[in-house]
């Protein structure tokens, strides 16, 4: 071999340097656009998709256009759809002291016409932050609802003696989340108003009546739910001081109306507006488009564990060992079921609450994945996960899943992030733990039936009812 030569330093004029080039906007790539409707004529009924089954247009479009796509939804609206964790990071890091978020568009319209006040999720800037400010104490701490657990811990007794009358002679429940709807209802209309609405009765008071339909409206119509709710609420405000229960379960239960009407810089009419949104979230939400919908998100438990008998165990191997003797759950329990949260979590990811996912409107121009995405425009962040179809609590514990990687972070905000969390969060677990922990100590669960699907109506719900087989243990 001939000796080595010594490169010599290439000069300054020489020198190659390689940059990452970020491109504008028009380069991300995404579904077709036409003129003036955007890319909307995909979900009419000249397109592929629809506008109830969005998740089924978002997997194909992820497949098709990688981690990061746009849409034009009309001519005035993008939406970015965010897939990689590292931008989401950056969007929600990027969110400042007043996060931007979408509002419904009847709830505006409800405002500006007949002065319905806003609820927190559909107020934005200074308005937003200082309601937000004025009730995190006493929604968002960790004890928050704990509080409130003497009385729906009566109310889910009561969901188990409702489940024995309303099961058919082959154990079946045929329309269990019509079930759940009612006990839902009845949980935060406990904490709401004090007081026990009825919902659970075999022939329910007529007030109970009026907000059980109140509540299918809000299925079919959403616009007749944003009088009826508000207007049904009230009226149960009225009567609090004066028919309100201080005995059994509501001895030590604060009074979540008055300690708002207490509550510095909190006016009446934020205090009817937030009383009336938390019980509709506490429900099934449309108002708040992050907060997971009590009865629709229950149903979708109890389903993905009917499905797999295997973790159903494993669950009620946990219950039995927290609450031996089914001694009265406390809120310590709760913090000690691991598994039963990591259950709701995985039954969430299936599942995803909201279809729209955590959605953020950019204060300022950002680069994602090396495009530069200007400000006022609407990022939706989505997930992903080894085993994606699969139903493995396990992947959310400490100790994993064998050979599942943990979720990485900001690919999962059912109750969204940051300033901008859900403040009813504590109210909705606390109500969907009870109610499994109750089922499971009394039943064994089992679904028998094709596949469930979800359909999309701002929240997301099974597309079929589920028909759930109890079995007395």
């Amino acid at each position: 071999m001939g000796r080595s030569q010594k490169l010599k330093p290439r000069a300054p004029s020489e020198r190659i340097t390689f940059e990452v080039m970020t491109k504008p906007l028009r380069c991300m790539p995404g579904p077709r656009c036409w003129p003036g409707v955007g890319s909307t004529l995909e979900y009419s009924p000249l397109g592929r998709y629809s506008f109830d089954r969005l998740h089924v247009a978002k997997k194909e479009n992820f497949a098709r256009y990688g981690r990061i796509y746009q849409e034009r939804m009309g001519p005035a609206v993008t939406l970015i759809q965010v897939f990689d964790p590292e931008d989401v990071a950056r969007v929600l890091r990027a969110d400042g002291k007043c996060p931007m978020r979408p509002s419904i568009p009847i709830t505006t319209v409800a405002h500006k016409r007949d002065g319905i006040p806003l609820g927190l999720g559909s107020l934005n800037g200074t308005d937003w932050h200082d309601v937000r400010k004025a009730i995190h104490r006493l929604m968002m701490r960790p004890g928050a609802a704990a509080v409130y657990l003497p009385v729906q811990n009566s109310v889910a007794d009561d969901l188990v003696s409702f489940i024995m009358s309303e099961r058919k002679a082959d154990g079946f429940v045929p329309n269990f989340l019509n079930l759940v709807t009612k006990y839902a209802m009845e949980s935060i209309g406990a904490v709401c108003f004090k007081s026990r609405l009825g919902c659970l009765r075999r022939n329910p008071p007529q007030s109970a009546q009026e907000l059980l339909r109140a509540s299918n409206d809000m299925f079919t119509a959403m616009q007749n739910t944003a009088f009826a709710f508000p207007c049904i609420a009230q009226r149960y405000i009225a009567n609090i001081q004066e028919n309100e229960q201080s005995d059994g379960d509501f001895a030590d239960c604060p009074h979540f109306f008055g300690t708002l009407l207490e509550t510095p810089g909190v006016t009446m009419e934020r205090v009817i507006g937030l009383t009336s949104e938390l019980f509709i979230a506490g429900i099934d939400s449309w108002k708040i488009p992050i907060r997971p919908q009590t009865a629709n998100a229950l149903s979708f438990v109890l389903y993905n564990l009917s499905r797999n008998p295997d973790k159903q165990e494993i669950l009620r191997d946990e219950i039995s060992r927290v609450l031996p003797n089914r001694k009265r759950l406390e809120k310590a329990d709760l913090e000690e079921m691991k598994y039963l949260k990591a259950c709701v979590k995985e039954s969430f990811r299936l599942n995803f609450p909201i279809e729209g996912g955590t959605t953020r409107i950019l204060a300022k121009e950002l680069e994602l994945s090396g495009y530069v995405v200007p400000e006022k425009t609407m990022c939706l962040q989505e997930q992903y996960f080894d085993a994606p179809e699969d139903f493995i609590p396990e992947r959310w514990l400490k100790s994993g899943s064998g050979s599942l990687r943990a979720p990485p972070r900001y690919v999962f905000l059912p109750f969204g992030y940051g300033p901008r969390m859900c403040i009813g969060r504590r109210f909705a677990e606390q109500e969907i733990y009870l109610a499994i922990v109750k089922i499971y100590q009394n039943f064994r669960t089992e679904y028998n039936g094709d596949a469930i699907g979800m359909i999309n109506r701002v929240f997301t719900a099974p597309d079929t009812p589920i028909a759930i087989k109890f079995t007395k243990l």
